[in-house]
């Protein structure tokens, strides 16, 4: 039987995160018949094929595995080898709820429309939700919509979207883009297609990867790198206060602050009362590095050096 809808998940070195995703698969309410997971591994140390293999009692489950080439590669070989006409496109460190599957086919069943897809709100797992790196980085990471509504292509987010194969029929994602690489596609998309991205506020999964400041630090970094890129090469404006002057938002004794995050790290996996002076204190701390961060990759991307980030290195 043809799938209605294959799961695209692209995945690099986190089997536990993988296990999670996957098990919240295994126990949708939809009929196991109606989807299929299609893992991409983009060459990871543990094949994902052995994850997957837990799961073949309970899921329609394929690996594709190539070598370590970035989320656009694995994306793009994952969607070749999908079979269903609707994708939900998902990361490998959120776990879906019950009702996912259902709410995905239920939506494009409304909106059947090639250039309507549907982003998929998540929230932190209860087991991570109050720790203080948490609290803080979440929404600076995942700044869902305000307000229920249909957006435009800067929503389309490659691990947390619905949409329909036949989009891919004359785009891909492009794999010299190793971070926003889903905004960069849809820009592309939108070119041709009015596109619009449905979201509504109801949590369809939960996000459960345990975060670190360096984490997300080496994250904006990237992102900011290669929003540099889309500027140059699709003359899109980002209007982040730290790409008009990004010098501004460097951190002079650099060094020195890292060690003071080093100092700090104990406090990030800290049980705080938001209201309280200790976590306003480390947010601030926190939230300076991530500028610092961001004005770095920009920067970066704008002397055309190599995009890997260098400033957690000694």
């Amino acid at each position: 039987m043809t799938p209605r809808l294959s799961v695209v998940i692209p995945t690099f070195n986190r089997p536990a995160e993988l296990s999670v995703c996957l098990n919240g698969f295994a126990c949708q309410s939809a009929n196991p018949n109606h989807f299929e997971v299609v893992i991409a591994d983009d060459g990871s140390a543990q094949d994902a094929g052995e994850i997957a293999a837990g799961f073949a009692d309970r899921l329609e489950v394929h690996v594709e595995r190539c070598g370590h080439a970035g989320t656009s590669v694995a994306r793009n070989l994952a969607i070749a080898r999908s079979r269903a006409p609707l994708l939900l496109l998902y990361d490998d460190d959120l776990r879906p709820l019950p009702g996912l599957i259902e709410g995905c086919l239920q939506f494009h069943s409304r909106h059947p429309a090639l250039h309507e897809a549907a982003l998929l709100n998540f929230t932190p797992d209860p087991a991570i939700a109050d720790m203080a790196v948490v609290r803080w980085a979440f929404h600076e990471l995942y700044p869902f919509p305000e307000s229920d509504g249909a957006y435009t292509w800067n929503y389309f987010w490659g691990g947390a979207v619905t949409c329909k194969r036949a989009l891919f029929d004359q785009d891909v994602f492009d794999p010299a883009f190793l971070a926003v690489e889903d905004a960069e596609f849809a820009l592309r998309a939108s070119a041709r297609l009015p596109i619009a991205i449905h979201y509504t506020a109801t949590a369809r999964g939960h996000f459960h990867r345990r975060l670190s400041v360096r984490q997300i630090c080496t994250r904006e970094y990237r992102m900011a790198y290669y929003r540099h890129l889309m500027t140059h090469r699709h003359g899109v404006r980002f209007t982040h206060p730290v790409y008009e002057n990004p010098r501004d938002f460097l951190i002079p004794d650099w060094p020195g602050y890292r060690t003071l995050l080093s100092a700090l790290s104990s406090q990030e996996s800290a049980t705080l009362p938001p209201e309280s002076g200790r976590f306003r204190i480390l947010c601030g701390t926190w939230k300076k590095a991530l500028l610092h961060a961001t004005a770095s990759g920009w920067l970066a991307a704008q002397a055309g050096v190599p995009s890997e980030c260098t400033l957690f290195e000694q």
